[in-house]
C-alpha cells in the first residue's frame, strides 16, 4: 500500500502542478517541495537543496510547457474565458473548470481502493454476470472492482455520490469503459 500512497499523492501534485503552471508549478513538477510542502525555487548550479540542480534547471527550462496547458483545455479542466481587469478593460485568461477538476480529484482519490482485498466486492444475483464475474463471486480486479461499486453501488464512494450525474457518469467512463489508468499518467 505505501507504494499505491506515494503514486497516488504524485497524481495529486500533477494535477495541482498542472493547474499551476503559469504560478508554481514549474517549480514544483522540477523541485519537488521542501517540508513545509512549498515547491523548491532553484537559482543556481550550485543548489544544495536538491540533487542534480543542473537537470532539474534544464527540465524548467526545456519543459513544453504548452503542451501541458494544452491537455488541459483538451481534457476540459481550464477554459479560455474574458475576464474583467479593469474599469473597461478584459482579457482572456485560463479559468479552472471546478466540476470536471472536482471530478479528477475524486477519481484520483479512490482510484486504487479496491487494491486492499478487503475492500473487493461479491456480485450480487441482480447484477450477474458482471465482466464475467458470476454471482457469488469475488471481483478480484481492482479496475472491475471499482467498477463494480461504482455502477451499482455509488453511495459507497461519498466523494463519487457527491458528482453531478454528468460528471459521474465521464468518472465511470474513465475509469470502467475507458480503463484510464492514473500510474501512467503520473510517469507520463
Amino acid at each position: 500500500i505505501g507504494d499505491e500512497f506515494q503514486r497516488t499523492l504524485g497524481a495529486f501534485y500533477a494535477i495541482y502542478w498542472m493547474l499551476r503552471i503559469d504560478i508554481d508549478g514549474k517549480d514544483g513538477f522540477a523541485n519537488g517541495v521542501d517540508g513545509k510542502w512549498a515547491p523548491i525555487v532553484v537559482e543556481g548550479k550550485d543548489s544544495l537543496r536538491v540533487t542534480l540542480p543542473e537537470k532539474r534547471m534544464a527540465f524548467k527550462q526545456n519543459a513544453k510547457w504548452g503542451f501541458f496547458q494544452d491537455l488541459l483545455v483538451e481534457a476540459g479542466l481550464i477554459e479560455l474565458k474574458k475576464a474583467r481587469t479593469g474599469m473597461f478593460k478584459t482579457a482572456e485568461k485560463f479559468v479552472v473548470n471546478e466540476k470536471r477538476v472536482t471530478s479528477l480529484l475524486a477519481l484520483t482519490a479512490f482510484h486504487d481502493i479496491m487494491k486492499m482485498s478487503l475492500m473487493l466486492p461479491t456480485v450480487q444475483a441482480e447484477h450477474a454476470p458482471f465482466h464475467g464475474y458470476e454471482a457469488g463471486t469475488t471481483i478480484g480486479d481492482h479496475d472491475h472492482a471499482l467498477s463494480y461499486v461504482l455502477e451499482r453501488y455509488p453511495q459507497l464512494l461519498p466523494s463519487f455520490r457527491a458528482l453531478d450525474a454528468r460528471q459521474r457518469q465521464a468518472v465511470i467512463f474513465s475509469q470502467c469503459s475507458l480503463g484510464f489508468n492514473h500510474g501512467w499518467f503520473v510517469q507520463a
